[in-house]
């Protein structure tokens, strides 16, 4: 019992956020699916991408992710902003894979900043 009260308190500063960053996430997404403010949200999106754009909504999600994905923490686009662009391509018949997908096209550009260790000069 000792032990592992030891190793729960070195290992648990680490450990805690992370377990209350996926349980938030968890239930915020349950939020917005369950009281459909997801499918609200992606059908107002929806009026302002006009239908002609439909074939290219995976390549427009693809470019917008890149500066969303800077101007909103990873949280913030991956669990809120990524499930509305979801539902609004499943309008158009496209697969939320395929918006995944287009989703972390930006991602490897984050460590090529002026602030990353890499990168700095």
């Amino acid at each position: 019992m000792k032990d592992q009260q030891e190793i729960i308190k070195v290992h648990g500063s680490n450990a805690i956020p992370v377990v209350m960053l996926v349980l938030g996430a968890g239930i915020f997404t349950g939020i917005l699916s369950e009281t459909k403010m997801v499918d609200h949200m992606a059908s107002d999106f929806l009026t302002i991408v006009p239908e002609s754009f439909s074939p290219f909504f995976t390549v427009i999600v693809a470019v917008i992710s890149l500066p969303l994905s800077f101007l909103m923490s990873n949280d913030a686009f991956f669990f809120r902003a990524l499930p509305v662009l979801a539902q609004a391509a499943a309008e158009y018949g496209i697969d939320p894979v395929e918006i995944a997908r287009a989703g972390v096209i930006g991602q490897p550009l984050h460590s090529m900043g002026p602030t990353s260790a890499p990168c700095s000069f």
